[in-house]
């Protein structure tokens, strides 16, 4: 009876012990992608004279935490899936109506697509996003009772390349719309709204791409202005090479970051607005 429990202890033991190395290969997996977008972060703050370093330093911590968020969402699969379709494009010798994408006449592509959203707001924020069509909308305004805001929502689409060999893909997004208004009245205050387009690798836990498509910010300055009305339209593509048998999602997000210490700050004060985008299109080379 006794060998029989000490068989089970020992079982258990080697269980937990798995468990934990597992969770810190993860945990350190998520920081190393994470300090890798702090660090494309910092560079865009760094051209903002008047951004104080203490400053600097508070919007990259809140920007950890925000990525760490984001990237423990995409590895746990949490996100809300409505069923949609993903632009593939087809080669000329394709003819079939698909109920889902297309399998290229080559062989090399099958996927199984879906419309996915996520999004996060604070106690001062507000954050939504649609699926019909794409858009990320968020809204945070920050006073004299709450002093730092964070605010993020994301649209976009997870698929699984079947193909048995690597390939060059052509990752576009068409239209990406961006619209907003950012604003401090004091002192210390400022505020950052910033559109991105990635490419995540869910079989492997890392980003493959991420790519700004708009990144504004509004400093507080005695010399002013202390305000910003964002508006523009892009488009964006970057060839990434695809592995077979994994899973990816590409996707649109929309991050918007106030500070203040007197007065107040704000990323669309009026109302929700962001991104919207027109299509994403996955082409093979």
């Amino acid at each position: 009876m006794m060998k029989r429990f000490v068989s089970i202890m020992l079982v258990m033991l080697l269980l937990f012990s798995l468990m934990s190395v597992a969770y810190a290969n993860n945990s350190d997996s998520i920081d190393k992608e994470v300090r890798k977008l702090n660090e494309k972060f910092e560079v865009e703050l760094r051209k903002n004279e008047d951004l104080a370093e203490e400053q600097i330093e508070s919007l990259l911590n809140a920007n950890y935490e925000t990525e760490k968020m984001i990237l423990e969402g995409l590895i746990e699969n949490t996100s809300i899936i409505k069923e949609n379709q993903l632009n593939v494009i087809r080669s000329s010798s394709y003819t079939g109506i698909p109920s889902t994408v297309p399998n290229l006449s080559s062989g090399v592509l099958v996927i199984n697509s879906a419309n996915e959203a996520k999004s996060y707001c604070d106690d001062n924020a507000s954050a939504e996003y649609t699926l019909y069509p794409p858009e990320n909308e968020v809204q945070v305004l920050d006073g004299l009772l709450d002093l730092d805001g964070e605010v993020w929502a994301w649209t976009g689409y997870r698929f699984k390349y079947t193909g048995s060999s690597a390939v060059s893909a052509d990752i576009e997004v068409d239209d990406v719309d961006v619209v907003g208004n950012l604003g401090v009245s004091a002192i210390g205050g400022s505020s950052q709204l910033i559109t991105s387009f990635r490419l995540y690798d869910a079989t492997d836990s890392e980003y493959v791409m991420t790519e700004n498509v708009k990144y504004d910010n509004v400093v507080y300055s005695t010399g002013g202005p202390n305000y910003k009305s964002v508006a523009g339209s892009y488009d964006e593509s970057e060839t990434e090479s695809l592995t077979p048998n994994h899973t990816y999602v590409v996707f649109i997000i929309t991050k918007g970051y106030t500070q203040s210490v007197i007065g107040t700050a704000y990323v669309n004060n009026a109302m929700l607005t962001g991104t919207e985008w027109d299509e994403i299109r996955i082409g093979l080379r």
